[in-house]
């Protein structure tokens, strides 16, 4: 759950204006972007191009980054919502308003202050002190307003009975649950377990499933690497616009696949093509490419994918090993 840098009324303002209520695809602004002025201080932004969102998301941590990379591998996603604000008072549900909610009866959420309140820690809720000679109590003290968390990722996926939400909750490692946010740097962990952290994310946890949406803790390091730098590869390549017709891209892939059997490198595969078809080299990558991102060709993407090397077959599906960030509550 992330933390706002230099919290002031006018940035507290900025961030209700983005999230209430939160828009969907291109229109969506997160309550934190990734952006040196408001990524907190410690943290690693950055922003990512989604294809299928037609907008950057944002990022604050390399975790974060590595959880994101499997989640828009993932087909049935169909809408991604980071750094999105816990409203501290009762809201709708996320998918409200959404074209493939429509018609559907959706529990909202109670609100942080309500479950802060029951969890006996409602002094350990964010506020905001109001500064100015006008925001002061009868005994001259500022007030104070109660203020918001910030969530990692919400996924918006589908199944065969419809939409629902998946929250996210990502650190580098399953110690990092036990302690604040960048207390020993972003995402680090401390030995120390502090209780006001694990608190706060028993808290998401229960403010989320108000609305019947399940929240999973992700540690970063559980994910392979060889894995993310695959799909970063993968999704570089695909996402530029080819002005290939999909029955010559669908021919590409058919290559491909007969290389793999044959154990012929993607790199011969690619020489043929262009010498066979005179076909460019960036359109013939980015059919390849995009062939491993849609699943259509499917390798081992635990083991480098080299283009001047024969490809391995899959072995364990990602999305299999990954399978309980995708389900609905109770599947």
């Amino acid at each position: 759950m992330g933390e706002i840098r230099r919290l002031t009324l006018t940035r507290f303002k900025q961030i209700v204006q983005r999230q209430s209520p939160p828009a969907f695809g291109r229109h969506y602004d997160p309550g934190i972007r990734a952006t040196r002025t408001e990524a907190p201080a410690r943290s690693r932004p950055a922003q990512v191009w989604s294809a299928l969102l037609q907008r950057y998301i944002h990022t604050l941590s390399e975790p974060e980054r590595k959880v994101l990379m499997i989640a828009l591998y993932c087909p049935w996603l169909f809408e991604f919502q980071e750094q999105r604000m816990l409203a501290y008072l009762p809201a709708p549900h996320p998918l409200t308003g959404h074209p493939r909610a429509a018609g559907l009866s959706l529990p909202g959420f109670r609100g942080t202050l309500i479950v802060a309140e029951e969890l006996g820690a409602l002094r350990h809720h964010p506020v905001l002190t109001v500064d100015g000679p006008e925001a002061l109590t009868s005994d001259g003290t500022p007030m104070r307003e109660p203020a918001c968390w910030i969530g990692d990722h919400l996924l918006f996926l589908a199944d065969d009975d419809g939409p629902f939400c998946v929250n996210l909750n990502i650190k580098a490692t399953a110690a990092g649950f036990k302690r604040s946010d960048f207390e020993a740097g972003s995402h680090g962990d401390s030995d120390t377990p502090d209780p006001k952290a694990e608190l706060r994310h028993k808290a998401e946890k229960i403010y989320y499933w108000d609305a019947g949406i399940t929240t999973h803790q992700v540690a970063a390091n559980t994910i392979d690497d060889i894995v993310v730098e695959n799909l970063k590869v993968a999704m570089h390549w695909a996402t530029p616009a080819s002005q290939l017709p999909d029955d010559r891209r669908a021919s590409i892939v058919e290559a491909f696949l007969y290389g793999m059997d044959d154990g012929s490198p993607p790199l011969e595969v690619m020489r043929a093509l262009k010498l066979d078809q005179g076909l460019d080299e960036q359109d013939i990558k980015s059919a390849f490419y995009r062939g491993i991102y849609q699943r259509k060709i499917r390798v081992d993407l635990f083991t480098p994918v080299l283009f001047d090397a024969p490809l391995a077959l899959e072995k364990v599906d990602v999305l299999e090993l990954y399978k309980h960030w995708f389900r609905r509550s109770g599947s």
